[in-house]
């Protein structure tokens, strides 16, 4: 059996650079997101 661990940093700059894209972002108050990128760390 072989254990793979992801590359979250990856993952996490594709996903937030489409979100920052989308139009899902205009609606966000401001903080937002550096609230959820703060529990990630």
């Amino acid at each position: 059996m072989e254990v793979y661990e992801p590359d979250t940093a990856s993952f996490r700059n594709q996903v937030q650079s489409m979100y920052l894209e989308s139009e899902y972002a205009k609606a966000w108050p401001a903080g937002v997101l550096d609230k959820i990128n703060a529990l990630g760390n």
